[in-house]
Parts: structure tokens; sequence; C-alpha cells
């Protein structure tokens, strides 16, 4: 077994578990990122597979056996999973489910002389699995009867089982049965569970390693390295290396497996002699041509080029162009000019070769820092980004979201020729360049997408002009569900301070579907000049209201609200626009008007814009 010190220096602080930190997110600027916004509730609909290892299998057992043709269906069983149709801001909602059914199952077997058998890895011929599976990164080899491997909260199923042979033996001699793990664009991990044992096993998309991570609501499992065997506490994450390990728990070793070394992407770079990149808002049509990589191979990976430390495609340059997956999903990706860089995303413009039309913006979620925890909040962030911004089917007011790929945690939407509201202002940068028209068709379009979104019971909870993009010709387009999450299951954190609706500082329990509207009649009060753009004033901590009660953010909050509501006040009554945008900052929640009334009204008074569904 050759897991090396580093591992074993990580496990060995592995009994406490490291749960990601409000302060331990950098936010955007105007934009705080909650924690618990990225976890998802686990009353889930989205059913999906298991690899179930039957008590019969052939493949479970001592570490050698006489090899024997076996079909996959004779130790596979079909096994339920769920995805999530609630997204929850409790901190363990995601991994409770796990273990529920598993607590009220009867005590694990006891260890049998049959299991008590060690697989040594390095006898094995791995070289006929990474030949055919480039891409594998852990073998499996199960040490218990059914035993259950599923993608975590993921469609599908494993069971792609090898017969791989023992080193210096014939063909057709000794042999073991094992699992073979692939990463695809829409796995991040695998859940593994036995009775009342369960844990996952994360891709990490930024260093060659993986995330062991304790399901367990209070029973410690082990860790078995090759000179010691560490204990890791119920719900605590521990990074894993390359090499081969064991889960046991009371004596029971569950099931070992070998973490292979993760593959390198091709990566052709751009030519010294070819015209630079275009930006963001011109991409050449042109493709950029294959050339020599500037990637330094540090050890070539089972015949693939260009080995990249961290998140490929963060690292991918202007210019440049990498080939991902293989056989029927290879796609390829050439990095146009760069939108937004900031510490917890990456936000470029590309072509994908893959996607009709070619031109789209990829999403980057990035990890802020160096924990396990930290890792473990960009997994859900990026699982919840993706399920929230894939359930909306298409609107012409809302961005399109067109793909997704979890082994770089990126999301693919439609690239659409307009800046954001934040961009359109005055040389002051306090006020917005256009005229009432505008504003008008503005805010006819965000009711339209708004009532769409809202009547699919999902909240965006960060709306502002950073996040509408517009143009004359296509109008309003609301962007980034980030922070979304299903109407009922709130986050105390998160979001801009000045977009709060002024039941917030009652409850943030009160956070729902009638902050969207207050929100937006904030953008509308400064699209008619009433106020300063809000970023331009001073800022609070979201978390400082609720979380960590401070006098000085309750004080700045209580005089921004008495600032709109005095800018509400002074709206002319006359005019069709200030009447709307004075409703939707109604401060008692239960009289504001909701999406759907404001569209029908908007509507009545034909200032609806079109908002057809495509």
């Amino acid at each position: 077994m050759s897991l090396n010190s580093k591992s074993q220096q990580k496990l060995g602080q592995a009994g406490r578990s490291e749960e990601p930190k409000e302060n331990e997110v950098a936010a955007l600027p105007s934009t705080e990122i909650d924690p618990s916004s990225s976890k998802a509730d686990p009353s889930s609909t989205k059913a999906s597979k298991a690899s179930k290892i039957d008590s019969s299998s052939t493949g479970v057992g001592p570490s050698s056996t006489k090899a024997s043709k076996v079909e996959p269906n004779s130790t596979r069983a079909d096994h339920s999973s769920t995805k999530a149709s609630k997204l929850d801001s409790s901190s363990e909602a995601a991994d409770t489910s796990l273990t529920k059914q598993a607590q009220a199952s009867p005590p694990p077997p006891e260890a049998s002389r049959e299991y008590s058998l060690d697989l040594d890895f390095s006898m094995l011929r791995l070289d006929s699995i990474t030949s055919k599976e480039p891409a594998a990164r852990i073998i499996l080899y199960p040490r218990v009867p059914e035993l259950d491997v599923s993608p975590y909260r993921g469609a599908g199923c494993y069971d792609n089982w090898v017969e791989v042979q023992l080193a210096d033996c014939p063909e057709g001699s000794e042999s073991a049965r094992v699992l073979v793990v692939t990463p695809n664009s829409e796995e991040v991990g695998c859940t593994i569970t036995h009775d009342r044992v369960s844990f996952h096993l994360y891709l990490d998309p930024d260093e060659d390693r993986l995330i062991f991570q304790n399901a367990c609501t209070y029973q410690a499992l082990n860790v078995r390295l090759e000179t010691k065997s560490v204990k890791v506490g119920p719900k605590a994450p521990v990074f894993l290396y390359k090499g081969s390990c064991a889960i046991e728990a009371s004596g029971i070793t569950f099931v070992e497996f070998e973490i292979l070394p993760r593959p390198s992407w091709e990566i052709a770079a751009k030519l010294a002699t070819k015209r630079p990149a275009p930006e963001s808002d011109s991409p050449s049509p042109k493709r950029v041509k294959r050339g020599e990589s500037t990637c330094q191979a540090t050890k070539p990976a089972r015949g693939l080029q260009a080995v990249l430390d961290g998140n490929a495609l963060v690292r991918l340059g202007k210019g440049d162009t990498m080939y991902i997956g293989t056989d029927d999903e290879r796609y390829r990706l050439t990095r146009y000019g760069t939108i937004a860089e900031q510490p917890n995303s990456s936000v470029w413009q590309a072509e994908h070769s893959a996607i009709p039309g070619g031109t789209v913006v990829v999403k980057i979620i990035r990890t802020t820092g160096r924990s396990e925890g930290d890792t473990l909040q960009a997994i859900r962030a990026w699982i919840h980004e993706s399920e929230i911004h894939s359930s909306l089917k298409s609107h012409s007011a809302i961005l399109r979201m067109l793909g997704s790929d979890a082994r770089f945690h990126s999301i693919f939407t439609e690239h659409i020729e307009a800046k954001s509201l934040l961009c359109q202002r005055t040389p002051d940068r306090n006020h917005f360049i256009g005229d009432n028209s505008d504003t008008q068709k503005i805010l006819a379009d965000m009711a339209s997408a708004l009532a769409f979104v809202h009547d699919s019971n999902i909240v965006h909870n960060d709306v502002k002009p950073g996040n509408i993009l517009y143009s004359p010709s296509r109008g309003a387009v609301l962007i980034d569900f980030g922070l979304s999450f299903r109407d009922g299951h709130p986050s105390p954190g998160g979001g801009s301070p000045w977009y709060l609706p002024p039941e917030f500082t009652l409850d943030w329990n009160y956070r729902g579907l009638p902050s969207d509207i207050w929100a937006l009649g904030i953008v509308g009060l400064w699209l008619l000049d009433r106020i300063p753009l809000p970023e331009t004033t001073p800022r609070w901590s979201i978390s400082n209201i609720h979380l960590a009660p401070d006098m000085k953010a309750i004080d700045t909050m209580t005089q921004w609200l008495e600032l709109a509501e005095k800018a509400r006040s002074k709206l002319d009554q006359e005019d069709p626009v200030s009447c709307i945008v004075r409703d939707l900052l109604e401060p008692d929640m239960v009289d504001r008007v909701d999406a759907a009334t404001l569209n029908k009204r908007l509507a009545e008074e034909g200032l609806l814009q079109d908002g057809k569904v495509e």
C-alpha cells in the first residue's frame, strides 16, 4: 500500500469535522455567499441506481479467486437514491438521509474468516484497466456482501465490473473482480453504504486527491493505511491521496480501494503567430489551431498529455483549447475573453464544440480555501446551482443553462451580447444611462422572469443590477442562480445587503418570494434615479443581522431602509412605472404585490413585454 506521508498527516487530523465557516468564504464585491445555501435537501426525487454486491458474488471474498466469467447482473441489483427537489440550508441535510434507513437495520454481521484476507493492489495488472479506461480514478474491492455503490446524488449506476489478472500469472488462472469508477460530466463522486455504515468519496477537481467523508451520524470509521489506522469522526471529511486504503468499523473491513492518479487533459495552446483571441464582447469565429502546449507535463499520466496542477479549466489560458472526455462524450473547449474573476468563481466566454451555436459562457465554481470543508462547500455549491438552474425551462428573460461538467465544477450557459446594468452607468458611476422606456422594459422583463421562477417555487435571492443583463434589442435577462433556494428553505446569510426586505430584520426565515419583489423595487428606484447605486453606499454584513448580531450593522440597515422608504414616498403616483415601483416596495410583505399579479397588471396597462417561453 502506497499512501504517502502527506495522506497520513492529513488523516491524522481527521478526528474533527471541518465544516465551512462563513468567514472562510470569499464573497463577491456586493454579494455575500452563505455556506449553507449550497446544501441540498435530502428529500429528493430523482432516482439513481447503485451497484449492489450480492453475497453470492464470486468477486467478494479472498484477494484472489479462480477466474471465471461472471456477468455484472449476477452481482448487481438496482438501488434507489435521490436527487434534490428541495434545497435546504441545514449543514447536514444532504448527508442525514443516507443513514436514516441504515440506522433501522440490524447490526453488521460479524467478520468471518472469508473476508479476512487483504487484496494487494500491487499484484494486480492495473494496466489492463487503465489502457481501456485512461480516466479511471477508483478501483473498488468489496469485502462484505450487500455493499451499495452509487453515484453521489446522480443518476445512472456503477456497473463497470472487471476481472483483473494477478501479476506474473498466466491468463485464465488467478484473478480478482473489482469495480472501476470513472469520472464523467454528471457525477462528483460516489456513495458507499452497508447497513448503518455510509461514506462518500468525492473527486477533487483542484488536486490529485479524493475527499473521504464519513456520512454516519454517530459512528466513527477507520481509514486503514499501510502503517496505521486512523479514526474519522461522524460527518468528518479528510483528503485521500493516490494509493491504497481500506474502510473499517467494529473490526470489519467493508471495502478496499485503490486511488489512481487523475488523468491529464490535452491542451492545445494558441500559436504565437496567431492574432490574439478577442475579448468577450466580440469572439472570433475562427477556431484555434492545435499547436505545441505551453503546459509542462510533470508526469505523463496513462498516455495523456499536459498534466496540470489545480482545476484545469481555471488554468486554461486565453486562446487555448482543451479536449475533454472520450468517445461520444468528448468535446472541445476554447477559452476566449474573461468576463469575471472572483475568489469563488471564474467566468469567461468560450467555444464549446458539442453545444449548438458554439459560443457559451463558462462559470467555474472555485474552492476558496485549502481545507476539506472548503472543498466540500465548493462541491455543494456546484450541485446546488446546477440543479436549481437546470430545473428551469427556457424563458426569454432568463439566462439559459446549456450544460455542466462535474469534473471541473463548471456550468455552461448561453452567451448574450449585453452588459449588466452595473456596467451601464454615468461617468460618476452612480446613475443609470438609460431613459424611461428602458426602465419600463427592464421592469416588465424582470416581472415576467420572476413570475416564471416563482411559479417553479424558486427564490432567486440575489436580484440586483449586476445580475440583470440588458440591451434594447434583447431586453433584460436575469442571471446567476448561485444563491437561489426553494421557497421555504431560506438561509440566514448570503446575498447583497441593500436588497434585503424590511421583514429580514425581524426574522431571516421570512426570506422568500416577496424578498425578490422588494429587491426589484430597489433596482427600480435606482433606474428612476431616486437613489444612488446601492453598492456605492455604506454596506454591512448580512451575517451581523442575525447570525452574529452587531448593532452597527443593524443601524446601517435600518438607515438604508429609511432612505428607501423616503424615496418611495416621493414617487410620482400619476406615472404608471413609478406606481409599479411603489407597489414593489410595500413595507408589509403580506400586502406586497406578487410576481404573477404584477405580470397581469402590466399586461392590463399595456406595459408587459414579450416574456415568452421559448
